[in-house]
């Protein structure tokens, strides 16, 4: 169905963004002392956020 590769297409599109390189800045994840593999591993266990 043409609206379940669109839903697909703003999921790829979502996370892109979500990832991008930000602001010279910002911290990376080598310099984010852990904050976002924590996060990440706790969201992950909590049960994430399911895509339909």
């Amino acid at each position: 169905m043409p609206g379940e590769r669109l839903g697909q297409s703003l999921a790829l599109v979502g996370a892109a963004l979500l990832f991008g390189p930000g602001q010279q800045e910002q911290t990376t994840v080598e310099s984010d002392g852990g904050n976002l593999i924590g996060k990440t591993i706790a969201y992950r266990k909590a049960g994430g956020w399911a895509l339909k």
